[in-house]
């Protein structure tokens, strides 16, 4: 436990230590403050030298621009004159004078474009020339693309059947592109020539030949065209003929079974034909002595149906039996 004057003593000892930071804090801003506000006068008096410097340079453009505006109201050519000995004065505006001999502008003339002439022709032939080449490259002498070949700046090629491709601009070189596949490496010259597909192309080019439902079209740029139509297959020709073959299949049945039921009553046929052969020979043999027989028999029996019945009914009747 402290004492009352221990107590007292360190309270004084701290609010000395106090006094003493707060002294020191306010020390130390009151030096940044100056050092704040001597920075800001200096950039001050900077800003002020530097507006009157502009304010200077704005005051002499203005006057630049007063003598500019004035020089260029005046006339651009003051003034024209030839001599006597035939030279050309003139006084430009701002007193510039040029002066000119007309009598011998035309030599001069005359020799600079004879100069010139040769250099310009020589120039112009290698121009044509090079065009002329170019072209006839580009529309058939062009060399055939190449997979591994390397192709720069410029490059023309042909490919596929007759089409020509050039190197599209801002395209540094091109290897491995195939041109069709690649349009945006090479550009196509013209719509010449053909190209053969296996199917149909999302968008088709003039001379495009693709296989669409087993069938060749060519596209020429507006019209589609067929160009070889769909072979027929055995299964077509199997599908035609199952009709007649079914038709066919049906009276070769048909027919075996006629034949099969002819066989059948070929022994009945036999009989019948032997009973008609033998009835016949009988007829022939015996039929009118037959005739005569039952004839006579049928008489005999009409002369005698009276006995023939009286007999009957004289017949003694059986024990137990009633007549009738």
């Amino acid at each position: 436990m402290m004492t009352p004057e221990e107590r007292a003593g360190m309270a004084a000892a701290i609010n000395e230590a106090i006094a003493l930071g707060c002294a020191a804090v306010r020390e130390a801003c009151a030096r940044e403050l100056a050092d704040v506000r001597r920075s800001t006068a200096e950039e001050l008096a900077a800003v002020r030298a530097h507006a009157q410097r502009a304010d200077e340079r704005a005051e002499a453009l203005q006057r630049e621009l007063d003598a500019t505006r004035e020089l260029a109201a005046q006339a651009p050519i003051q003034t024209m004159l030839v001599d006597a000995v035939g030279d050309l004065h003139v006084v430009q505006r701002g007193g510039v004078t040029t002066t000119a001999n007309l009598a011998a502008l035309g030599t001069r003339i005359a020799a600079a474009v004879d100069s010139g002439v040769g250099a310009l022709g020589a120039s112009l032939r290698a121009e044509v020339g090079a065009h002329v080449a170019r072209e006839v490259m580009r529309f058939g002498s062009a060399p055939r693309w190449s997979r591994s070949a390397f192709y720069g700046e410029g490059a023309v090629v042909s490919c596929y059947n007759g089409r020509t491709y050039e190197l599209a601009p801002g395209t540094r070189a091109s290897i491995a592109q195939e041109p069709g596949e690649h349009p945006e490496v090479w550009q196509r010259i013209g719509s010449h020539g053909l190209r053969v597909m296996k199917s149909k192309p999302a968008v088709p080019e003039p001379g495009d030949v693709y296989t669409e439902g087993e069938s060749r079209f060519i596209f020429d740029g507006e019209t589609t065209t067929l160009f070889v139509p769909r072979a027929t297959k055995q299964s077509d020709i199997d599908r035609s003929f199952k009709a007649a073959n079914s038709l066919a299949a049906s009276a070769f049945e048909h027919a075996t079974r006629a034949e099969r039921m002819a066989e059948s009553h070929e022994a009945r046929l036999d009989v019948v034909e032997r009973e008609a052969s033998n009835n016949a020979l009988w007829i022939a043999e015996e039929g009118e002595a037959a005739v005569l027989r039952s004839a006579t028999t049928e008489a005999w029996v009409a002369e005698r149906a009276d006995e023939i019945d009286a007999a009957l009914l004289d017949l003694p009747q059986p024990e137990g039996a009633s007549a009738s």
